[in-house]
Formats: C-alpha cells, structure tokens, sequence
C-alpha cells in the first residue's frame, strides 16, 4: 500500500506529515497503537525540523482528531478545545467562530466583519537529546483545517482514494506520493 504524504504550505511555512501503521483495533494497548509519522516543518532558510518514524500518535488519536476536527468544520465546537497528544510532541488548539463584538478589547467592528471563523494552533515541541522547552507555532485556517481532516480521513479509513475532497487535495497538490 502506498501511504499518501500530506503536504501543506503555510504562509511560507511547509509542513508534510505521513502516519502509516494506524490500527483502529488497538484503543486500549495504547503501547501497541503507535503510528509511525514522518513529518517535516520547513521554511528556508531559517527552519528545518524533521522526524521519521515518529511515535507521535497512537492510533485512537488520529481517529479522534478527525471527528473532532469534523465538528470544528461544521461549526459544532462553541468553546476553544486544546488537544494533547499521549507524547508531547504536538499540541492542538481549535477555535470555533467567534462573534467579535463580544471581546470587550476590541471597541470598533466594520459591518461584515463581526464573525472571526474558525482556526487552529498546531504547536510542535522540539527535541535535542529529550524534549526541549522550545516549540514552533503553526496557524491553520478552514482550508487548510479541511486537509488536514480530510487527511486524517483518508488514514483511518473514513474516506477513501476516490473521495472527491481526496481526489481535490490531490489534483492541487496537497497529497503527494
């Protein structure tokens, strides 16, 4: 089997993720269920960070992760949800839309303008000989949060090759061999 590689630019920022090895039937031998990822974060010059193998999720994390980002999508989440993974090398923070006229910071907002929608904070902690308390901050906004579940889909079985929002990530250059 081929396993699809994720790539995603964001706003410079090139983050390609792979998970191979998931396993629907091992939720509760978490210490069998590990996924191996490789993923990459890459913005030349200034930024390469890479790992191969990576036991970054456990099987039921990444089916998890796109129902949850399922219900974002759809408008389900009415409270800011943060995601940690059984290993702390990513962190997810998801946004639901918000109604900018209930922030007391902000005085003034343009009509049109009053819903912020929906985004999500990737955080990836980084390790130099064990975990680092450094990490990278990514933003994904509704597109590219699609991808991303639409990805997460397409390794768990929920979707297939020949989904149309698959075959669409496809055509434009988000899955790649």
């Amino acid at each position: 089997m081929v396993f699809l590689k994720l790539r995603l630019d964001l706003r410079g920022i090139i983050v390609q993720l792979r998970i191979r090895g998931y396993n629907p039937g091992l939720k509760d031998d978490c210490f069998n269920a590990w996924c191996k990822v490789d993923f990459s974060f890459s913005s030349e010059p200034w930024l390469n960070y890479e790992q191969n193998d990576a036991e970054v999720f456990v099987s039921y994390e990444v089916s998890d992760l796109y129902f949850i980002l399922k219900r974002l999508l759809c408008d389900e989440l009415t409270e800011i949800e943060e995601l940690d993974m059984r290993e702390p090398d990513f962190n997810f923070t998801l946004h639901p839309k918000f109604d900018i006229r209930n922030d007391p910071k902000v005085a003034y907002v343009a009509l049109g303008h009053e819903i912020r929608d929906i985004f999500m904070d990737w955080r990836v902690c980084f390790w130099h000989g064990g975990l680092t308390p450094n990490y990278l901050s990514v933003s994904l906004k509704r597109k590219e949060i699609q991808y991303l579940c639409s990805y997460f889909g397409l390794v768990t079985g929920q979707l297939s090759e020949t989904d149309p929002a698959v075959r669409s990530m496809a055509d434009a250059g988000v899955l790649i061999q």
